[in-house]
C-alpha cells in the first residue's frame, strides 16, 4: 500500500501520514524530516489521554546499533526525532524535535528520563566517564519544543540517610555538590550550599588531579571502603564483600553465596528499568 504523507509547517510541524499501524508513520514522518535511509523506533510513553510520545533514532546508511539498557550509537550522522502522535488516529502525527548527535564525540546515547513534560538523554563516550546531558521540554498542548540545553552530570557517590531524611554527595569532576532529601518538605529536594553543603562535603575523601592535554583540574570522591555488617542472633552472621554471607559456628565458618536473582524478580522490583528497555537478553 502507497504511504502518503501532507506536512503543515507552522508553530509546530504536523504530518499527516495514512498508515496502517503507529510506527510505519512515525518512519515515514522521521524520514521525511530527515532524509535517512534507517529509523528505528525506540520508546512510545503515554502523555495524556489522546496523545503519545514517541523517540525515534534515524541513520544514514547503515542500521543504528542499540544496546541492552536503550542504548544506541549517537554520532553526527545518527539523529533522534520527538514525536507526538494521536493514539486514536495514529495517521495524525506531530514533530516536536529533530536532534543531530555530538559533532566532536561518538557515545552511547541512553534515555535516561521521559514524561510529559521532558525527556533528558545522556552521552557516554568510549573514552571518558560522562559526556553531557541533554534535556527537551515541550509543551503537548502546543505540540511544540519550549526549549531544549545540555549539562554536566553529577555523580552522586554518597549517602548519608537518618530516619527519612537523607543528604547526597556527588561530582562532576569540577566541583562538589550536596542534595537533601525531606519528605516533610515541599518540595522534597533541595540544593545546599553554603556552610551547609561544606557541613556535608568535607565528611567524603576525595583526589584532586589533573587531564588531559589542556590539564583540566578534575575532583573525584574516593570509594568508600565496604563494612562488614554483622547480624542474626550472636551476631554470628556477616555479610562480607556484598555477595556473600558467613556464619560462625562451633565448627568453623560457613560460607553462603547471595543467590542471584531471576528476570522475573528483577522485573517486579525495577518495572522502571524494564519500561526503559531493560530485556530479558
Amino acid at each position: 500500500m502507497r504511504v502518503r504523507a501532507r506536512c503543515l509547517i507552522a508553530l509546530a510541524v504536523a504530518c499527516v501520514v495514512r498508515g496502517a499501524s503507529p510506527d510505519p508513520a512515525i518512519v515515514t514522518a522521521m524520514r521525511s524530516a530527515t532524509h535517512v535511509d534507517h529509523v528505528l523506533v525506540l520508546q512510545r510513553t503515554g502523555v495524556d489521554e489522546d496523545l503519545d510520545l514517541v523517540i525515534a533514532i534515524g541513520c544514514l546508511r547503515r542500521r543504528p546499533g542499540t544496546y541492552i539498557q536503550q542504548r544506541w550509537d549517537w554520532a553526527e550522522e545518527t539523529s533522534i526525532g520527538l514525536f507526538l502522535q494521536g493514539r486514536g488516529r495514529p495517521d495524525v502525527v506531530y514533530r516536536v524535535a529533530i536532534e543531530k548527535g555530538p559533532k566532536d564525540i561518538d557515545c552511547a546515547g541512553r534515555l535516561e528520563r521521559v514524561t510529559s513534560t521532558e525527556v533528558v538523554i545522556s552521552c557516554a563516550p568510549e573514552k571518558g566517564r560522562f559526556g553531557p546531558m541533554r534535556k527537551f521540554v515541550y509543551d503537548s498542548r502546543a505540540k511544540a519544543l519550549v526549549k531544549q540545553f545540555d549539562y554536566p552530570p553529577y555523580e552522586m557517590a554518597r549517602i548519608f540517610a537518618s530516619g527519612e531524611r537523607a543528604v547526597l554527595v556527588g561530582s562532576d569532576y569540577q566541583e562538589l555538590t550536596a542534595a537533601e532529601y525531606d519528605p516533610e518538605r515541599t518540595p522534597s529536594f533541595r540544593i545546599l550550599g553554603g556552610a551547609e553543603k561544606a557541613r556535608w562535603t568535607r565528611r567524603v575523601q576525595t583526589t584532586t588531579g589533573t587531564v588531559g592535554l589542556e590539564v583540566r583540574r578534575e575532583i573525584s570522591i574516593e570509594p568508600e571502603p565496604l563494612k562488614e555488617a554483622h547480624f542474626g542472633s550472636e551476631r554470628r552472621f556477616a555479610l562480607s564483600n556484598g555477595r556473600l554471607i558467613t556464619e560462625r559456628t562451633r565448627r568453623g565458618v560457613i560460607r553462603h553465596r547471595l543467590p542471584q536473582s531471576t528476570y522475573d524478580e528483577f522485573a517486579r522490583v525495577r518495572p522502571g528499568r524494564v519500561r526503559n528497555g531493560y530485556r530479558r537478553q
